[in-house]
């Protein structure tokens, strides 16, 4: 391409309101603008308020906003010939050091400011401060209410409707949303990067075209608007996507705030940057997995997605094991586990002491990642934690057990997947195994536990610029797993430690009351320290969550048929799931909606959400993470069911009781968090207890 432009919202909104083949000859004027804009056909025009056009074909112009001859054209409108000339003498542009934005002079004249508004305690010099356009304060002062800033948001620019919307807590100072608009368009990283682009790279509201790629990338995210995270990042995102690390990178952030859309483009950033290096993203589930792998291939290049290998965790143990340990036999049979478990506690002086249970738990978070060899290792083992204080009689008659457990394991070439790890990890201390990968990206970090990411700090190698890049939310913990990344080798240094605070996904509404399943309890960093959360907020608005409570199974059945049959009229069935905390539940449910010949489908662990079967989704707690939809119904919400009783009176302690009781109250919100629409959460009988 002989020229860089840029691609305003106001544009590809124009975009895709028109017919699919002037759509697809607006994508060819672009071309052939970007390679000749003086060539012939596209008839240069200058306009008023800096505003240039060209033609599409006869009936249909483009319009296009330059400041100078120094500046890069920005395309801002596309419309029939008389009705883009109009919008352009309606607009003008405002440019400032921070953001461009695009102003409807018409909707600025029929607003005047009110005494009692919004805003009205903030004067000019706030406004100035926060950089809005000076045209836009009578019209931001107008605004009465929340309600009236959600209409407000689409003459906005991004970052205004996002200081607007920070202004409407009291708690939130002026000067605390201007150090975080300082933060977000600063550089993320520790080293110095020398690679500056000249088209307004900060601006939420501006695509970047100058490859043939970025014309392809395009024209994807135009036939699908949901996907516009292809195109757009918020500068908090872009900093940490295209930022140089000296070494290991965290970023933690709620449901919703585009994490994964951070692992998905610095993925495509490292492939580009460095295109003969081999790099990793993994996640937990196979289902995320697959996901994260169609969007990375959405929006690289075939050379950048050939750089990039995507599995997930167990994916990558499972091959690393066989690859040095072929005569051995990885074993996912807990059954198989517990009959060897419960043959060595026999034949010890515990049996009478200790549980199987125990025994797992105490070899899956004391002994293989503390290394331990020796009942002298294990006297001085720190099991900060594990809620069961052990004697050191006790450590003496439990090290003849694991002992017994690991000699039973070796003599059948056996190994569960903790030990698996740790012979992975010999192996490449060893050097029997060559570290493949030059960056390691972890999506999900908190479902891990600290043995897999201690094999993820192997297989990137020693600390070195880049190698690691980790996200995650503790409050989406529903695995029981614990993570301290300081304890897997993993040093996180506090200039590279962020948070993503913006949800993207679902409404206020929603959001809050999800996160209010948690009653102002502190976060954990996932690093062995805990923090206040303030600033996680939506930028959408919608319908507060409908969270009723019926007599009995019945009346819960007949109103969710109700929405269902509510809901069809407008939306596809595709768009609606209804999940719930069992299997069981979920095929009782499912039953009774067939039925009704209602089509239902059901998500596993071999399928995805977005499968063209037709039907209602219909998925368990546990399968809908990483999945969104338009409207989410959790359905019977009822006490013993969610938390899952049964599940709460196996444990051993008071500890591991408590870390149960919040992986269920974390997986009700990660459903809650689901949606993008509407939430509803029904309960019959008696209701949970987190729902009092």
């Amino acid at each position: 391409m002989a020229i860089e432009i840029g691609l305003v919202t106001t544009f590809l909104g124009s975009w895709r309101n028109l017919d699919s083949s002037v759509g697809s000859k607006v994508l060819q004027t672009i071309d052939k603008f970007c390679n000749n804009p003086e060539g012939r056909g596209l008839n240069l025009e200058k306009l008023n308020n800096d505003f240039w056009s060209i033609r599409v074909d006869q009936a249909y112009r483009i319009i296009l906003h330059r400041k100078n001859k120094d500046k890069d054209f920005m395309f801002v409108w596309v419309d029939h010939h008389d009705d883009a000339y109009r919008w352009a003498n309606s607009h003008s542009v405002d440019h400032n050091q921070s953001y461009t934005q695009i102003i409807d002079n018409n909707y600025i004249k029929s607003k005047k400011p009110v005494t009692s508004g919004l805003y009205s305690h903030l004067t000019d010099n706030d406004f100035e401060r926060l950089a809005i356009p000076e045209t836009m304060y009578s019209a931001i002062r107008s605004i009465k209410n929340k309600a009236e800033l959600a209409k407000h948001k689409s003459y906005l620019h991004p970052s205004v409707f996002e200081s607007l919307r920070y202004l409407t807590d009291q708690s939130i100072s002026v000067y605390e949303i201007i150090e975080m608009q300082s933060e977000n368009n600063s550089n993320a990283g520790d080293v110095e990067s020398v690679d500056k682009s000249e088209l307004l790279e900060n601006h939420q509201n501006i695509v970047r075209i100058k490859e043939n790629e970025d014309l392809l990338l395009l024209e994807k995210a135009l036939n699908d608007p949901l996907n516009e995270w292809r195109l757009f990042l918020h500068p908090s995102q872009k900093r940490l996507v295209e930022g140089e690390f000296r070494g290991p990178v965290k970023v933690l952030g709620g449901a919703g705030t585009g994490k994964t859309v951070v692992i998905v483009h610095r993925a495509k950033y490292l492939a580009s940057k460095n295109p003969t290096e081999k790099i990793l993203v993994t996640t937990f589930t196979r289902n995320l997995s697959a996901d994260i792998k169609k969007q990375i291939k959405s929006i690289c290049t075939k050379n950048e997605f050939n750089k990039i290998e995507i599995r997930n965790i167990d994916n990558l143990i499972f091959e690393l094991f066989y690859q040095f340990f072929p005569e051995w036999t990885l074993s996912y049979d807990d059954e198989k586990l517990t009959e060897i478990w419960e043959s060595c506690l026999k034949d010890s002086k515990v049996s009478e002491k200790f549980s199987v249970l125990f025994l797992q738990e105490e070899w899956e978070r004391i002994i293989i990642p503390q290394n331990i060899q020796s009942v002298q290792d294990y006297f001085l083992a720190n099991r900060r934690g594990r809620g069961v204080g052990i004697s050191r009689k006790n450590k003496v008659e439990l090290w003849e057990v694991f002992s017994n457990f690991k000699m039973k394991l070796n003599h059948q070439c056996l190994a569960d997947t903790s030990y698996a790890i740790d012979m992975i990890i010999q192996a490449l201390d060893q050097g029997k195994i060559k570290v493949r990968y030059s960056s390691v990206l972890v999506d999900e970090m908190q479902d891990f536990d600290n043995m897999k990411l201690k094999l993820l700090r192997k297989c990137a190698g020693e600390q070195h610029q880049n190698d690691m890049f980790l996200v995650g939310d503790s409050q989406q913990k529903i695995y029981r797993k614990e993570v301290i990344l300081k304890h897997c080798d993993i040093t996180i240094a506090s200039n590279r430690s962020f948070k993503l605070n913006i949800n993207y996904r679902t409404t206020e509404e929603n959001r809050s009351w999800a996160y209010g399943l948690f009653k102002d309890e502190l976060v954990d960093d996932l690093d062995g320290s805990f923090y206040e959360e303030q600033r996680y907020i939506s930028l959408t608005t919608g319908p507060k969550p409908k969270v009723l409570h019926f007599d009995n199974f019945d009346q819960e059945m007949e109103k969710i048929v109700e929405m269902i049959l509510d809901l069809e009229g407008n939306f596809r069935l595709e768009d609606i799931c209804l999940t719930f905390r069992t299997t069981e539940y979920l095929k009782k449910y499912k039953r009774e909606l067939e039925d009704l010949d209602i089509r239902c489908y059901e998500i596993k662990a071999s399928s995805s959400s977005v499968d063209s079967l037709p039907g209602i989704r219909m998925a368990t707690l546990h399968r809908v993470k990483g999945l969104e939809f338009d409207h989410m119904i959790i359905c019977a919400v009822n006490d013993g069911m969610i938390p899952r009783e049964s599940v709460i009176n196996r444990a051993t302690d008071l500890v591991m009781k408590k870390e149960i009781e919040a992986s269920e109250r974390n997986l009700l919100y990660v459903a809650a968090t689901r949606a993008r629409k509407t939430l509803s959460v029904f309960s019959h009988g008696k209701k949970s207890r987190y729902l009092i």
